[in-house]
């Protein structure tokens, strides 16, 4: 009992997982339902007044760079806090490749999730937080990723012009911490020794 209670302490040492977003359905099928869930909450803190009230949730090089732009309507509307206010939740689009030319921090293989927040500005400072949940969408012909997968990188908020406003998230799932492996280690010698 007491190397369960150690090996559970050294286990709070470990880095908790990250949020993953997942793609599922059969989404190189046009009008096929698929579903993007957000596994756990996505923190972000606000470091720039945006341009404009429309807003990019950017997935960095998520998608395969191609020639056109495609969206796919989200349904529930995306939910989100504004420094951990009321859940609010607005119309968003998934959506890939930004062609309309060349932006600061956008580029054609990155995949986005394009909301309009006119009645909610953000500002410098505030702490924006995407709930967890499942969203449907319809494939259209074209969408990025063609395939269910789970994106695990960086994501980040960019305004109208493409310009990072937000701290950038790592969306990876960290291996497990030196500490925790090192605490299985000794109590696998610890439990041999006996």
């Amino acid at each position: 009992m007491k190397s369960f209670a150690l090996l559970t302490a050294f286990a709070a040492l470990s880095s908790p997982l990250s949020a993953a977003i997942i793609i599922a359905g059969d989404v190189g099928t046009p009008g096929a339902p698929c579903t993007l869930t957000i596994t756990t909450d996505i923190v972000s803190e606000i470091t720039a007044d945006p341009i404009n009230g429309i807003t990019c949730l950017v997935f960095d090089n998520w998608v395969t760079a191609d020639a056109a732009q495609d969206f796919a309507s989200l349904a529930p509307e995306l939910a989100f806090t504004v420094n951990d206010g009321p859940t609010v939740s607005l119309e968003s689009m998934l959506a890939d490749n930004w062609v309309d030319g060349p932006l600061p921090d956008m580029e054609a293989g990155d995949g986005y999730l394009y909301v309009w927040f006119g009645d909610t500005p953000l500002q410098t400072g505030d702490i924006f937080t995407i709930k967890a949940g499942t969203y449907t969408f319809n494939s259209v012909a074209g969408i990025n990723p063609q395939i269910a997968q789970t994106f695990e990188g960086n994501f980040f908020i960019a305004d109208e012009t493409g310009t990072r406003i937000a701290n950038i998230v790592d969306l990876s799932v960290p291996e497990p911490s030196a500490a925790l492996l090192g605490a299985v280690g000794s109590l696998a010698l610890l439990r041999r020794r006996r």
